[in-house]
C-alpha cells in the first residue's frame, strides 16, 4: 500500500498496448534530454563541469520512463532537479544560467510531461497535486515579479495539466460507456434466457397435467 500511496499511479490503460506505450515512454525520455541538453548548450558556458546542470537534466529526463507506473514519484524528482538547479545558480551565479538571460530553465525540461502524468494517471493524489504547484510556482517565479516570466510558466506548466485532466477526463467517460453498455449486453442476454425458458416451460405444462389424469384413471 505504500508503495502505491507513493507511486500515486492509477489503472487508467490496459496492457494490450503495453509495446507501444514503452515505445512512447523511451521516445519521450530522450527528447526531453536532448531538449534539455539543446537549451542548455545556449545558456551554460560549461555543461559538464563544475556543478553544471546537465546531469541533473538527465536525471530527471530518465525518471520519466516510470511517469505511468509511479507519476507522483516522477513529479517530485522533476521538482528536486529542478531545486538543484536554483540552489547550483545561487551557490554560483553564472555557473548553471548565464547572468542576465530571462530564462526558465531553473526548470527542468521533464517538469511539463511530470504535470501532465500527474494530471492524467494520478488525478486524485493531493502528494502529486503538490508537486504540481510547486513546479508551476517555480516556473513563474514571481520574485522579481516579471509578467513575461510569470506568463511563460504559466502557460508552460498550464497547458500540459489542462490537457491532461481532459484525457484523463474524457478515458474515464469512455470506460464509463464501455461498462455501460457491458451491463446492457449482459441484462439483454439474460432476458433472452429468460423468455427461451420460459417459453419452453409453457406447452409442457398440459402434458404434465395430461399424464397426472392418466395416473389418476389407471388407479382407479
Amino acid at each position: 500500500m505504500a508503495g502505491a500511496s507513493w507511486s500515486g499511479a492509477e489503472p487508467v490503460l490496459g496492457r494490450d498496448d503495453w509495446p507501444r506505450r514503452r515505445l512512447v515512454d523511451g521516445a519521450v525520455v530522450a527528447v526531453t534530454a536532448l531538449a534539455g541538453l539543446v537549451l542548455l548548450a545556449g545558456q551554460t558556458a560549461d555543461l559538464w563541469g563544475g556543478h553544471g546542470p546537465t546531469p541533473v537534466v538527465f536525471v530527471a529526463a530518465g525518471a520519466l520512463w516510470w511517469r505511468r507506473s509511479a507519476p507522483v514519484a516522477v513529479a517530485w524528482v522533476a521538482l528536486a532537479g529542478s531545486a538543484v538547479l536554483a540552489a547550483a545558480e545561487a551557490l554560483g551565479p553564472g555557473g548553471s544560467i548565464r547572468p542576465g538571460e530571462n530564462t526558465i530553465m531553473f526548470l527542468t525540461p521533464a517538469a511539463p510531461f511530470a504535470a501532465y502524468a500527474v494530471a492524467v494517471y494520478a488525478a486524485r493524489r493531493v502528494s502529486g497535486w503538490a508537486a504540481v504547484v510547486a513546479l508551476v510556482v517555480a516556473a513563474a517565479a514571481p520574485w522579481p515579479p516579471s509578467w513575461v516570466r510569470l506568463r511563460s510558466g504559466l502557460v508552460l506548466l498550464g497547458v500540459p495539466v489542462l490537457l491532461g485532466l481532459y484525457l484523463a477526463a474524457r478515458r474515464r467517460m469512455v470506460d464509463m460507456l464501455r461498462e455501460r453498455a457491458r451491463w446492457a449486453e449482459a441484462d439483454r442476454y439474460a432476458a433472452a434466457e429468460r423468455a427461451v425458458a420460459g417459453d419452453g416451460d409453457a406447452p409442457g405444462q398440459p402434458h404434465r397435467a395430461g399424464g397426472w389424469c392418466a395416473r389418476a384413471d389407471r388407479s382407479r
